[in-house]
Formats: C-alpha cells, structure tokens, sequence
C-alpha cells in the first residue's frame, strides 16, 4: 500500500513553514496511509472526509474544518455531488505556531 507524504506529495515548498494549498481530488478514496510531515488544518469545501488516529474515527464535510497534528493516520475522502472533493489545507509547523 502506497504512504501519501503531505505536503510533500503536492510538491510544496517542504521550507516554509506555513503554507496553504487548493487541493481537488482526482477520485475517491478509501483508507489511504497519509504521513502528515506538517501540522494541518482542513477546511472542507465540498465532499466528505473521514481521518482515522489510533482507535479514533473523525468525519467532516463541507460545513467542517478538522486540525490534524504531524503523524500517521488513515484519510477517506468522498464525492459530494456533483463528484466533487475539494480542500483548503493549511500546513503549519510546530515553528509558526511557537512565533505567534
């Protein structure tokens, strides 16, 4: 099974330490392994998201935003209608957070 490295799969500037990213799904997905090198926030615009920690199941949609830390987790992601999945994401490190 293939590990999704974010935001480093969505070829981002791996530098910077606060980065946001229009992010539209070229399918659905089920229970695919993200490694997450960033802290994250989803701000769901259309569709369904279901994130899965340890023994923890979180699931948002449009209406939704969910922070996610650095780590391992599960991510399911499903069309709205019309088939569609879109996603602002915000990456952010430890750093940015520590400079506010």
């Amino acid at each position: 099974m293939q590990v999704y490295t974010l935001p480093d799969f969505l070829e981002l500037n791996s530098q910077a330490d606060l980065q946001l990213f229009d992010y539209v799904a070229p399918g659905e997905s089920e229970k695919n392994m993200v490694n997450l090198t960033m802290n994250t926030c989803s701000f769901l615009l259309e569709g369904v998201k279901e994130v899965i920690t340890g023994n923890k199941t979180v699931s948002i949609n449009h209406k939704d935003f969910l922070m996610m830390k650095s780590g391992h987790l599960l991510m399911t992601e499903r069309f709205a209608h019309p088939c569609k999945y879109r996603s602002l994401l915000l990456f952010f490190s430890d750093k940015a957070v520590m400079d506010i």
